[in-house]
């Protein structure tokens, strides 16, 4: 078995570890040239000293300064027990898959929004969210790959960032509103995506607290797919384990495949009981089905 953590390994790089493996098997085997290689992790950590130095830099600040003025704190989700002072980390998991006609239903409607099946599941999480709280005006965050220069793309290492979305969601949005607002949120913050999280808390002077995370409690985010990989003589398959450790109230992360997406629930059991998050994954269902 082989065990990384995460603050050396994003999952896209997992993919990408797992098929140099299989290439780099594969070429002792062939008596083949492995190709040369090209980008390094010292290139990005050049490149992310660079664009502290860059005027991009101001802007990315600038934004995310007005961006998150006077934000709520994270969302405060319905809990089972209440927030102990020392947070013991553990967590656990619940899974689900959307698929067939409900799958095929909700990439039509994102089709017609010019929109995208991960960003229709974002806006159906904050429509629970904002539910669930009452609240209007609702802050999570999310994790992206900073893998936008070409240069990049085949660097293994925790190349990544958590981002801050900050939903509007009063006016009792209907589905198809709702996900416009959440693909302009998106589309806003993917052009700011660049500053790096811990260097957005320092310059807005986030307070910190032992047993709370600074700026949200909540993230829905995107995975890569681990797919099954063949090497002479091998077969790869990838096999699911569940987390035991989370620092987040509760984290969702989605993964896309050709037939079905999936969807891992992974929840603080601090907080939170089994029956909770079953019962969140029905509303979460309930509203999709009812709004598509």
């Amino acid at each position: 078995a082989l065990t990384l953590h995460k603050i050396i390994c994003d999952s896209v790089s997992s993919v990408m570890l797992i098929e140099e493996i299989a290439a780099s098997y594969d070429s002792i085997v062939r008596s083949k040239s492995l190709s040369p290689a090209g980008s390094q992790y010292s290139d990005y950590i050049r490149s992310q000293e660079a664009y502290l130095r860059d005027a991009q830099y101001e802007n990315d600040l600038a934004f995310w300064k007005s961006k998150l003025e006077n934000a709520p704190p994270g969302i405060e989700l319905p809990a089972d027990h209440p927030r102990p002072l020392v947070p013991s980390f553990h967590s656990a998991e619940q899974s689900t898959v959307i698929s067939g006609e409900l799958l095929a239903a909700l990439r039509k409607f994102s089709h017609a929004e010019q929109s995208s099946t991960f960003l229709a599941l974002l806006s159906a999480f904050f429509c629970v969210l904002a539910r669930y709280s009452g609240a209007d005006d609702i802050v999570i965050g999310t994790e992206e790959s900073s893998r936008n220069d070409p240069e990049m793309a085949n660097v293994m290492g925790a190349i990544c960032n958590q981002l801050v979305l900050r939903a509007d969601c009063s006016g009792n949005p209907s589905f198809r509103s709702m996900l416009r607002r959440i693909s302009q949120l998106w589309a806003e913050t993917q052009k700011h995506q660049a500053l790096p999280f811990g260097t957005l808390l320092d310059k807005l002077s986030v307070p910190r607290e032992l047993h709370r995370n600074p700026l949200f409690e909540v993230s829905f985010g995107r995975a890569a797919a681990l797919v099954p990989f063949i090497a002479t003589g091998l077969h790869w398959k990838p096999v699911r384990l569940d987390t035991e450790s989370e620092i987040l109230d509760l984290s969702v992360n989605v993964t896309e495949h050709d037939h079905e997406v999936d969807l891992r629930f992974c929840y603080n059991t601090d907080l939170f009981e089994p029956a909770s998050i079953e019962r969140t994954i029905g509303h979460f269902y309930t509203l999709l089905q009812g709004a598509l």
